[in-house]
């Protein structure tokens, strides 16, 4: 596991060597958008971003704050500044990392001194030690061999990748070749940019203003029309419809007027009704004389007084009936079909002429509008040939500043390009720092293995040191030479990792801060470097401009637009068609007044159609039903004729002619029930099915006029309310197309202008292209470099413990050990117990 966590640290730190640059193309850019793409495989390997990443982690793990710009400039700035308190600041800020540079240098002190001594000591045979020949014969030769072969795989696997690839110090190079290319690309991308603009202004001057000019005035042309047609549409959209209903309803009423008999039914009906009760309350009137009479003759004789026969008489008075008939007299009166057809067709003549009326108002409508848009149309043609001779004149005035500028012969990009081409090449041809660095790898590794194999060839277990083989001592030696040499080089790349993590862990977090902006806005921004004000605030004359804002919201900033003299052309607010555009309110006054000297907005229709349901029955039809009902249910003769019958009864052995008159008037209060009353009951019941008849015969009728209703509220609704919506509606949506159109203009033409001047975005761009070269080139390859050396390093640290564990085997001091006096150690040794 050792060995493999050890294989995959060491391949982490080469990348995949690929001829990416075999076809080098020099036209690079064609817009801003390709800053920094320089067509590098390398970037895109994994373990190179995975060693970058994880060094840049590493900082920021053991420096998670950012660095204090602002408070260090203002102290170092101010007088009588504390050095002490701020020396002390930052080395408290930078302690991790003075403290992982610290380990690194006393491994790179430290671990060489004590393994160089002892390894020089025990190759010239003065360090003896203890003869443990048990640990010597339980040692396994079988094990020594094959970690010694694994380790001995490991080296060839590093001299291989170094063979192979380029080192990582390579990388520093193509970094410089990024930074030379960036201000290449950004010398080609000012010139793109250059040439964008003086395209875009032409063709915003001379193409998309006159286009966009010819839209509005085909517009303006047919706005009398285009604004005037909806009102008309919905207008006889509306009268039509009511046209047709009252036609409909015209027909069902002259089909219900003129051909139904339920009319002359219901006039026999009341007719019966109004004889029956005359008859009823002549014949009660009667029978109630009559019994008046009885009782006063009865009264008059004491007998029977003083007998009661007089008290038991029925009172006269419960025969008294009055029915008030006056409403049907007035439906009978009323129920003339002729008389209604008249009544209501006048009605309908009324409504048909106040929708007539309504008609020929409207059609001053498109009049009064087209007058509007005339004067519109002229106001509008005005601003607009305006707008463009400016538009044309400082177009023509911002081409002529930038054809005057010569970009690449400024900035020398051609030299540039020679230089960086012939640069890289020479890098690309030169392998002598690759051999250089894999023969020493196959050096180490070959006197490595050579001291593994003659050492083991004759080692024997069995003999003492002093006996063992002259090839066996000469392979001692020889892993003692590797291990001295291992040594050299971790000393050699530890120190170069200490200084390295230092230097490029710093350089990190300032990159941190020249990317997110902290380093502008707190160091350069510092009034404190300025004499207390921002340095742009006297060329800006704005006291709020920074670098910071200038960089960060350069949106905001119309500097290179200012230069250009193009900052009035293209003030979107300068082009203001709405402006221009006459008052809406003024409009729907006029048409409001329009309306009003039509003479029927007080007038209302929906009242006439009411007026229909009037023209056939009262309302009270159903009331006057229900009195007649409840009258001749209260008129109770049979019971009085009962207690006639039971009267003359009784007395019909005393009085005969007084029972005999009695039976007379029972009888005649039966037929008056039979006759009269039940035949008024009747026909009432008949009137009320006839009436029901007749209303639901009405009602049928009447239910046309829902629809003629319907349509007279929508077309007074649209003539009072919704017509003048409709024409304001109509007036905004032109303008709105018509602003819609200016818009376009401005945020297809203007806007493009703008975005490809990009205000003070190509300040911003040059420095994101600055800060990447940078940041992403030679930081990156900074931070590849001591993690790499940090890698290597710990992986030479089990290099170095094997060849020491493994050669002390094959070259020792003689021991001196009171268990083998036959060893005697030479004179002079020193006693020392091996590990």
């Amino acid at each position: 596991m050792f060995s493999v966590f050890v294989i995959a640290s060491l391949l982490s730190s080469c990348r995949a060597n690929e001829d990416h640059h075999d076809e080098q193309d020099f036209n690079w850019l064609s817009d801003a958008s390709q800053y920094n793409l320089v067509n590098n495989t390398i970037d895109n390997d994994w373990q190179y971003n995975f060693l970058v990443e994880t060094g840049e982690y590493l900082v920021r793990l053991l420096v998670p704050e950012s660095f204090p710009w602002r408070d260090t400039v203002t102290s170092l700035m101010s007088d009588g500044a504390d050095m002490d308190t701020l020396l002390q600041e930052l080395i408290m800020f930078e302690l991790p990392l003075l403290i992982i540079s610290g380990i690194l240098m006393l491994l790179a002190i430290c671990l060489p001194i004590v393994g160089i001594c002892f390894c020089l000591c025990r190759c010239c045979g003065n360090c003896g030690g203890t003869r443990k020949d048990d640990e010597i014969s339980s040692l396994n030769r079988c094990t020594v061999y094959v970690m010694s072969v694994i380790l001995t795989v490991i080296c060839i696997l590093i001299g291989i990748c170094t063979f192979l690839d380029k080192p990582v110090q390579s990388k520093l190079v193509e970094s410089s070749f990024d930074l030379g290319y960036t201000v290449l690309y950004t010398a080609y991308d000012i010139e793109t940019f250059s040439d964008n603009i003086v395209k875009d202004l032409n063709q915003l001057a001379y193409d998309d203003f006159d286009g966009f000019t010819d839209e509005i005035l085909d517009r303006l042309d047919g706005a009398d029309e285009e604004i005037s047609d909806p009102l008309l549409r919905e207008t006889y959209s509306h009268l039509d419809a009511i046209a047709d209903h009252l036609d409909n309803f015209l027909n069902e009423l002259e089909l219900f007027t003129l051909e139904n008999n339920t009319f002359g039914e219901i006039n026999e009906t009341i007719n019966r009704i109004l004889t029956g009760s005359e008859d009823l309350e002549i014949a009660l009137d009667n029978v109630a004389a009559n019994l008046t009479d009885i009782k006063t003759d009865c009264l008059a004789d004491p007998i029977r007084t003083g007998l009661g026969v007089c008290d038991s008489l029925p009172d006269p008075n419960e025969l008294e009936v009055s029915l008030d008939l006056t409403q049907l007299t007035s439906i009978s009166d009323r129920l003339d079909p002729l008389l209604i057809f008249d009544s209501t067709n006048s009605t309908i003549t009324v409504v048909f002429d106040l929708l007539n009326e309504i008609n020929q108002s409207l059609s001053a409508v498109p009049e009064v509008i087209q007058n509007q848009t005339k004067e519109f149309q002229s106001t509008v043609n005005s601003t607009l040939l305006s707008i463009g001779r400016s538009i044309k004149t400082s177009a023509d005035e911002s081409v002529e500043i930038l054809e005057s500028f010569d970009v690449q012969e400024m900035m020398q990009t051609e030299m540039i390009e020679n230089e960086l081409w012939k640069a890289e090449l020479d890098s690309y041809m030169n392998y002598e720092f690759i051999l250089r660095a894999a023969l020493g790898g196959f050096l180490l590794v070959l006197l490595s293995l050579a001291g593994l194999c003659f050492g083991c060839v004759g080692y024997d277990s069995n003999k003492p040191p002093s006996q063992q083989s002259g090839i066996t001592n000469c392979g001692g030696k020889m892993s003692m030479c590797a291990a001295v040499w291992a040594f050299l080089i971790a000393f050699i790349i530890c120190f170069g990792a200490a200084i390295l993590f230092l230097v490029g862990s710093n350089l990190t977090l300032v990159c941190d801060d020249l990317q997110d902006l902290t380093i502008i806005e707190e160091v350069v921004d510092n009034p404190a470097l300025w004499n207390g004000e921002h340095p742009l605030a006297s060329i800006s004359g704005n006291a709020n401009m920074t670098f910071y804002s200038l960089l960060e919201q350069c949106g905001e900033d119309d500097t290179i637009a200012g230069i250009l003299g193009l900052t009035d052309m293209l003030d979107t607010d300068s082009l203001d068609i709405r402006g221009e555009i006459p008052d809406l309110d003024e409009l729907a006054h006029s048409i409001n007044q329009s309306f009003g000297e039509m003479g029927f907005s007080n007038v209302d229709i929906s009242s006439q159609i009411q007026r229909l349901n009037g023209q056939f029955l009262p309302a009270n039809v159903t009331e006057q039903i229900s009195t007649i009902k409840n009258a001749t249910a209260f008129i109770d003769v049979k019971s009085i004729a009962n207690d006639l019958d039971s009267q003359a009864a009784a007395v019909r052995s005393s009085y005969p002619d007084m029972a005999s008159s009695l039976e007379g008037l029972a009888t005649k209060l039966r037929n008056i029930q039979d006759e009269i009353v039940e035949g008024i009951a009747n026909d009432t019941v008949l009137l009320q099915d006839q009436l029901s008849d007749m209303n639901s015969s009405i009602n049928t009728l009447m239910g046309e006029t829902s629809p003629i209703l319907t349509s007279v509220d929508d077309i007074m609704e649209f003539v009072q309310i919704d017509a003048l919506l409709l024409v304001v509606e109509t007036l905004e949506t032109f303008i709105d197309d018509i602003v819609t159109v200016a818009e376009n203009f401005t945020n297809e033409s203007i806007e493009r202008v703008k975005n490809d001047i990009g205000r003070c975005g190509i300040v911003r761009l040059i420095y994101d292209s600055l800060v990447n070269g940078f940041c992403d080139g030679f930081m990156a390859a900074i931070t590849l470099y001591w993690m790499s050396v940090s890698v290597f390093s710990l992986c030479l640290l089990p290099f170095i413990c094997f060849n020491v564990r493994i050669a002390k085997y094959h070259r020792r001091a003689q021991p001196s050990n009171v268990q083998h006096p036959q060893y005697l150690p030479p004179p002079g040794s020193i006693k020392v117990y091996p590990p």
